[in-house]
């Protein structure tokens, strides 16, 4: 940790004992086992903490050199590659993906035709979430291409801006289809090695290795619970499987800074790398709600694998990362030469949302905003909504009904072509679901032929969903009906084994 530090380019001295004693403060009021905090400039580290645990139960320091997952912040690697493929002439940030992936194909042809990776980038080709898809245990990012064309679009071409995982898998699928070899190689070689990001890999089994790693953990209502890290390598690829430590991001985020150079090599040309911090939609701001009084964060809205953002009239770039036991924040302010790395191993925490914003206040001599007390005290106002909601819910189930057929009728496989084989069977004379071989899947009946199917597997990261089983002219089941998408009407899947 540095002394005080007197900002030659700024206007503003920051005493980081002071502002550690404060983060320190913030941690307990936001309820966290353990955070990691960087703050940079393009040629120095400023500040580079863990504070807290990384292991609750053997009361094991986070330190600068503990792994923990990055979630979605992958997704400015994935992008990042595309500008450095776009450099080396592979293809253009508007030429369509057909011309040099011809078995790229949507199900609409249009889309098919004039899908681009500025499209895919942005979050702009028309895709929900599709989370069902790789809710599937046998579902690898390496068959998008094979699916793609099953999946219906939510939303028109290039309307809005609308996040989706999926998109990060095109990238992922593009990446590897161009150069030959696997996302990860290409990564190491052309990212993580001349950064000299040693402690970063792909795979959380591999983080489990190290000596140093972090747990995942969610706060209770007596104490802290652990959450599952589940390995997500090769479910989520680009969009979401890296794994790294403060000091190897405090160098991810320096290298943006410093406009794609490490120690005076160019990897990436400025011109290029531009492209991936130019707003492209703007998108619903989450802060405006927060002080509808002050317009403190304005311009929000989504680049090309950075979340673009005016924060008090300077530019930030930046991209978050979430999931169980996963709150992750990396950006910069190019206009500043200011970067931040902030993560918390705690689901919930807010920490990663604001505490850039305190730093900036502080560092840049701004009046103060408190982001913490604002957010919290908006927070316990939504509660209190949620809690109405929820009193107001009327349960559409109907009581006291029964299916239609034995269960040996159910039993079978159902199949759809994007989203893959639900399968069920009996099992000590109950009906059991399956979507792939090691999935985890609680069944339930719900009332008359539907059931609901709470999808475990990943760590919990699916919802539960409705399956609602269909009879043909003859009295027999034929296909099942799923709210798969919550954008898009029912999924039809077509029974193909009857048992």
């Amino acid at each position: 940790m540095k002394g005080k530090l007197a900002m030659t380019q700024n206007t503003n001295s920051i005493d980081f004992g002071i502002f550690k004693e404060y983060i320190k403060k913030q941690k307990e009021f936001s309820k966290n086992v353990g955070i990691a905090v960087s703050f940079v400039t393009g040629n120095e580290v400023l500040f580079e903490e863990g504070i807290g645990y990384r292991d609750l139960s053997d009361k094991l320091p986070f330190t600068p050199e503990t792994i923990f997952p990055l979630g979605s912040h992958t997704k400015s690697f994935t992008a990042t590659a595309i500008a450095l493929l776009i450099d080396e002439g592979k293809f253009g940030w508007d030429e369509p993906i057909r011309n040099y992936i011809p078995k790229f194909q949507l199900k609409d042809p249009f889309v098919t035709e004039k899908c681009t990776i500025r499209d895919v980038l942005s979050h702009t080709t028309g895709f929900p979430h599709h989370q069902f898809m790789y809710m599937n245990s046998d579902w690898k990012y390496n068959q998008i291409f094979d699916r793609l064309q099953y999946l219906d679009l939510a939303f028109d071409f290039r309307t809005i801006h609308k996040y989706s995982n999926l998109n990060y898998m095109i990238a992922t699928g593009i990446i590897e289809e161009i150069t030959g070899r696997t996302y990860f190689s290409f990564l190491n070689e052309k990212f993580l090695k001349p950064l000299g990001m040693t402690r970063t890999n792909f795979s959380t089994q591999e983080s489990f290795k190290s000596d140093n790693y972090s747990l995942g953990y969610r706060k209770t209502e007596e104490d802290f619970e652990k959450e599952t890290y589940p390995d997500i390598k090769y479910f989520a690829g680009g969009a979401g499987s890296i794994n790294s430590c403060l000091k190897d991001m405090s160098k991810w985020i320096q290298f943006h800074i410093n406009k794609g150079k490490v120690k005076n090599k160019q990897l990436i040309t400025e011109k290029t790398l531009e492209n991936l911090y130019v707003m492209q939609r703007l998108d619903r701001n989450p802060f405006s709600t927060i002080i509808p009084d002050k317009n403190y964060v304005q311009n929000y809205g989504y680049a090309l694998g950075w979340w673009s953002i005016n924060y008090r009239g300077m530019e930030m770039r930046q991209h978050i990362g979430t999931g169980q036991g996963i709150i992750f924040n990396g950006g910069f302010m190019p206009g500043n030469n200011l970067g931040y790395v902030l993560f918390s191993n705690t689901s919930g925490s807010d920490i990663p949302f604001y505490l850039n914003f305190d730093f900036v206040d502080q560092v840049l001599g701004l009046e103060q905003v408190y982001w913490g007390e604002k957010i919290r005290e908006f927070e316990e106002k939504q509660t209190k909504v949620v809690e109405e909601q929820k009193r107001n819910f009327k349960d559409p189930q109907k009581r006291n009904t029964s299916p239609s057929h034995s269960i040996e009728n159910f039993v079978g496989i159902y199949h759809h072509p994007g989203y893959g084989n639900l399968e069920f069977n009996i099992e000590n004379n109950k009906l059991q679901c399956k979507y792939g071989e090691d999935s985890n899947i609680e069944l339930n009946h719900y009332h008359y032929n539907t059931y609901t199917i709470n999808i475990k597997t990943l760590g919990g990261f699916g919802t539960t969903k409705f399956v609602s089983f269909r009879d043909n002219f003859e009295g027999e089941i034929s296909h099942l009906e799923c709210n798969a998408e919550p954008l898009l009407e029912p999924a039809i899947f077509k029974k193909i084994i009857k048992q």
